[in-house]
């Protein structure tokens, strides 16, 4: 090797120097962006509503406990009124959620 040729670790030096703190840089953002994503608590609206919720398990519970030929449409259909509930206290919709609830209570007494 000729000294004017330049070196295989020389190009990987400065490759590794362009590269490095476009890397750092890209590290330090997705870290603050998990930063602020955890500070954000995305399961608080639905914490609210779980007492809710477990007071209309409880029902279902009871349903499910009398095991009547005639509760396979009852409980397919307060499942499907639970999942709506639920899926409108996660994503913060808390007056839906309510009313959800009430008709499910309401819906599961007549059923008694």
């Amino acid at each position: 090797m000729t000294p004017t040729e330049p070196t295989n670790w020389y190009s990987l030096g400065v490759l590794t120097l362009i590269i490095a703190p476009g890397l750092l840089f890209s590290a330090a953002v997705i870290f603050v962006a998990d930063l602020g994503e955890a500070a954000v608590e995305p399961d608080a609206p639905y914490q609210q509503c779980q007492h809710v919720d477990r007071a209309r398990v409880a029902q279902l519970v009871d349903i499910l406990e009398r095991n009547r030929p005639t509760d396979a449409p009852v409980l397919e259909r307060a499942v499907d009124g639970l999942n709506l509930a639920r899926r409108d206290c996660q994503y913060g919709w808390n007056d839906n959620a309510s009313r959800q609830y009430s008709w499910l209570k309401d819906w599961l007494d007549e059923q008694k």
